[in-house]
């Protein structure tokens, strides 16, 4: 987890400070978080406890509070997304890179990655329709088409909708 977390350092560092620049400190937007009703925190709790059940730091109280953290605080900075599946994966991913087990700094740290990612790595493919994770679904569909034409056979026999039935793998 170290080299991973110094290579997220290093290849997004323009990219965390032009994001950090843009919004409030993480501190304001957790305040911000908690002093509102944001629609997102229902989901968000739903979602805490399907997040890597049994893992060593994600599945225990202090896991789930820097997680909570992390996405109602990026819910709070993104208001037209708010929350949506699957950022609790990554977000909980990144706090497992960072090293955040309890490490204030690193829980920030893995913040401001993680809105790096969703702002300007892949912006639009967590909405609200989800649109990112339909199109991936669909362009693997193509490439199952492309290089293994019975297995699409099959699934189109069995008339698999893609958007569906990959939506879990993204």
């Amino acid at each position: 987890a170290p080299l991973r977390a110094a290579c997220y350092r290093r290849f997004l560092a323009k990219d965390v400070e032009t994001v950090r620049s843009g919004l409030a400190t993480y501190q304001e937007l957790l305040e911000q978080a908690q002093s509102s009703d944001i629609k997102a925190m229902e989901d968000i709790e739903k979602d805490l406890d399907r997040t890597f059940p049994g893992h060593t730091f994600i599945d225990t109280e202090k896991g789930k509070i820097a997680l909570r953290n992390m996405l109602s605080a990026y819910a709070a900075s993104n208001t037209e997304v708010g929350y949506c599946q699957s950022m609790n994966f990554i977000a909980a991913v990144l706090l497992v890179v960072m090293e955040a087990d309890g490490d204030a700094a690193n829980e920030e740290e893995a913040f401001w990655t993680f809105a790096t990612i969703e702002n300007r790595i892949v912006p639009h493919y967590h909405t609200h329709g989800l649109l990112g994770c339909r199109v991936d679904s669909r362009v693997l569909f193509s490439l199952v088409e492309d290089k293994l034409p019975e297995l699409h056979s099959h699934l189109t026999t069995m008339s698999v909708v893609p958007e569906i039935s990959f939506l879990s793998w993204f």
